[in-house]
């Protein structure tokens, strides 16, 4: 599976996870297997897909965490832990990142997709360098996003590949 795809799969589960909100207006539905019933200011779990349109017709907010200081937290502990070595991120904080990114405007925006494209370059250079060298062992694949795992075998097949082929198995 390619990136673009394993992207994608992981995306459709964020969208089926719940998340918190709190019920700005009293709300019933019982819709299909959607059964929802609260009053005003009550805190419920509910699939993100839903919140997602309740919030865009004012019915929830949204309880979200602030990712913005994870972003900033993920990229000093990258620039701490030197060019050899990676910092962990949870398997799913691209994905997180850029459905709270999707929801800020203007400076804000800009500047979160600034900072991750730092953190992306700081980790992708990492990436390359130790996917050349050796297969991806225990500890680094547990530090590893979903979408850097496979980035990082990719980047290992293609160097492998190259290297049989240049030096012939020598």
């Amino acid at each position: 599976m390619d990136i673009n795809q394993l992207t994608k799969v992981h995306n459709i589960g964020h969208i089926l996870e719940d998340v918190k909100v709190r019920f700005k207006k009293d709300t019933k539905i019982d819709l299909f297997s959607v059964n929802i019933e609260a009053k005003e200011n009550d805190v419920q779990n509910i699939p993100r897909w839903l919140a997602s349109i309740f919030e865009e017709n004012d019915i929830v907010e949204v309880q979200v965490q602030d990712m913005g200081v994870d972003l900033l937290r993920a990229l000093s502990r990258e620039r701490i832990a030197g060019t050899d070595h990676l910092s962990a991120l949870k398997s799913d904080f691209y994905v997180r990142l850029n459905t709270y990114i999707e929801t800020k405007k203007g400076v804000e925006r800009e500047k979160l997709n600034i900072s991750m494209q730092d953190l992306v370059l700081l980790r992708l250079g990492k990436i390359i360098h130790l996917a050349r060298s050796a297969p991806m062992n225990p500890d680094l694949e547990q530090k590893l996003t979903y979408e850097e795992k496979t980035l990082f075998q990719l980047i290992h097949k293609a160097s492998s590949d190259f290297k049989e082929c240049v030096l012939g198995g020598k």
